[in-house]
């Protein structure tokens, strides 16, 4: 059999109608970041915190890793996405510090990272702050993986 005639027999046998085609619906509509696993990092008084490991699940963010762990909904807003987000209590000690915080995210044309102003508590060291997640996703050298050998 030829290329050719190979070929096209492939494609025949993988036709099918528009409606056979799968459509990416994980996350909520105009959401502009999709569903996985983001590096995420705080930035206060020119010191970054992170990058940790940020789960979007549909609408709903979590962030898995470090000392200041929350949880929260995200937004579409007409220049990115808003995070509604509560701190979780940790440790069973004193829990009156969870507090909500929210953070309007931005992101430049060409950018790689969603950008935001924590507004939140005053009395967290974080609010103020700036946060940050990567529009790349995790893995490699955006989390500080290793490189496979050559």
């Amino acid at each position: 059999m030829s290329r050719i005639a190979a070929l096209a027999l492939a494609l025949a046998a993988c036709g099918g109608s528009p409606s056979s085609t799968i459509a990416n619906t994980g996350s909520k509509a105009g959401l502009p970041i999709q569903p996985g696993s983001y590096p995420c990092a705080f930035i206060s008084d020119g010191t970054t915190y992170g990058p940790f490991r940020c789960v979007v699940t549909g609408s709903h963010i979590e962030k898995k890793d470090g000392l200041e762990p929350w949880a929260g909904n995200l937004a579409p807003t007409p220049l990115g996405v808003r995070l509604d987000a509560r701190r979780a209590c940790v440790g069973g000690g004193d829990c009156s510090a969870t507090s909500s915080f929210s953070v309007d995210f931005a992101t430049e044309p060409g950018s790689t990272t969603y950008r935001g102003k924590v507004a939140g508590s005053p009395d967290w060291w974080l609010s103020g702050a700036t946060l940050e997640i990567q529009k790349g996703g995790m893995g490699g050298d955006q989390y500080g993986g290793a490189k496979a050998a050559d």
